[in-house]
């Protein structure tokens, strides 16, 4: 009778909140699932230095329209693959990528997110205007991002990729270099589903 009379108190306290002076509230389970979305890529191919504001010498600038799909296991990770078609040439060069990321996120507020790019990559770089093929090559790449939630489905976000870093070209890029380095600014839109 007495192991009785624990078990009931033991479940009325449970039920009734009686913890630290609350009721005792379920955490909401959120569904996390597949996206897409569409971005513009500003990209820089560059075998001497980069310099985003001015022209230079042994650098090219192209831009592209990227296509993306991914899935959230949950607020802090989600896996996404990027194509990216370069479709304005540069002066003296023109390419394309495809990669392969883990996204580690932090929500920094409800809407508000700010998460890393780590993965694997297939950059070509082909040449332009009688310039010669310069580079197919799959490495590490990486990026930094922000996002925002613009409602349940919809979020807008800009990264910035780094998707070659001082790879060895099959010529020199413009006179300044066989190796060569390429960035891109990306901002765009996710629809999640």
């Amino acid at each position: 009778m007495k192991k009785l009379m624990l078990s009931v108190a033991a479940a009325g306290m449970l039920s009734s909140g009686c913890f630290a002076g609350g009721d005792i509230v379920p955490v909401p389970v959120e569904e996390y699932s597949w996206y897409v979305g569409g971005a513009g890529a500003i990209m820089s191919t560059y075998a001497d230095k980069l310099d985003w504001f001015n022209v230079t010498a042994g650098q090219d600038r192209t831009g592209g329209i990227v296509a993306l799909v991914g899935y959230e296991f949950n607020p802090y990770i989600a896996i996404e693959g990027r194509f990216n078609y370069g479709a304005f040439t540069g002066d003296i060069s023109k390419n394309c990528q495809a990669s392969i990321f883990l996204k580690p996120m932090y929500p920094v507020t409800e809407d508000f997110t700010v998460y890393g790019l780590l993965g694997y990559g297939y950059v070509n770089i082909d040449g332009n205007h009688g310039y010669p093929n310069w580079l197919d090559k799959g490495s590490f790449e990486w990026g930094l991002g922000l996002s925002y939630d613009l409602d349940e489905e919809w979020t807008i976000f800009a990264d910035y990729d780094w998707l070659l870093h001082d790879e060895q070209a099959n010529a020199s890029f413009d006179g300044k270099g066989t190796n060569l380095s390429h960035e891109a600014i990306t901002i765009g839109a996710l629809y999640h589903f």
